[in-house]
């Protein structure tokens, strides 16, 4: 099963929504983004949150479709996405996307961000996109399909040493020593169809730029 969620962060191109949402087999709406589900007409299976930035018109919408709402106290020890999230691993989801995650509140972003691994503590691959961006939480080998020529960068977030090599790269790396608090593996550009990236003892935030460099 692949879950997508829609969170209340900054959501630019509801055409972009409106592409993707049919690829996934669930659609949990996180409080106030309700409003960019209702703007593009597109039901989702679950609505969740403490409903404290949704306004009354997105609400009564969400109910008039006849789904399950959870609302939950303000006053709680968990964000809004991830009691989502939460939702999602319950579903024994396979794929986990995340759409609005990145906004203005760069400390829900950065949250949200490391919620990956909680996604991916959970065996599930989890991944926080929109239009132009795309960001994974990668502590195993992996291999990975992005399009030559976009840019992409792996920060790492290993406190010790770990290992990594990164092959179908223009900047290959062959066990290369990285740790937390280096910009080595920023700025890369696809350059194979199939890139690989072998980890040892390490963990890293992938992230794809869907531009294409010139």
């Amino acid at each position: 099963m692949k879950v997508l969620i829609v969170t209340n962060g900054e959501i630019y191109s509801l055409s972009y929504l409106r592409e993707i949402a049919p690829q996934y087999n669930y659609i949990i709406c996180v409080d106030g983004a309700a409003r960019y589900l209702h703007e593009i007409y597109c039901v989702p299976d679950l609505m969740v949150g403490d409903m404290d930035s949704v306004n009354d018109k997105d609400l009564d919408w969400i109910r008039m479709q006849n789904i399950s709402v959870k609302k939950y106290d303000v006053s709680k020890d968990y964000t809004d996405t991830e009691i989502a999230i939460d939702a999602a691993i319950n579903l024994k989801a396979e794929r986990i996307t995340v759409l609005g995650g990145i906004g203005n509140r760069i400390d829900h972003s950065v949250s949200n961000i490391f919620l990956l691994k909680k996604i991916a503590d959970s065996g599930i691959l989890g991944e926080i996109i929109d239009e132009h961006f795309e960001i994974q939480y990668l502590y195993k080998n992996s291999e990975l399909h992005w399009q030559i020529g976009e840019t992409v960068s792996f920060i790492p977030l290993n406190e010790g040493p770990g290992i990594i090599s990164l092959e179908g790269f223009e900047y290959p790396l062959v066990d290369k020593p990285v740790s937390q608090g280096t910009s080595l593996c920023v700025s890369n550009v696809v350059k194979k169809s199939i890139q690989k990236v072998k980890i040892k003892d390490a963990t890293l935030l992938a992230i794809r730029n869907k531009q294409i460099s010139v």
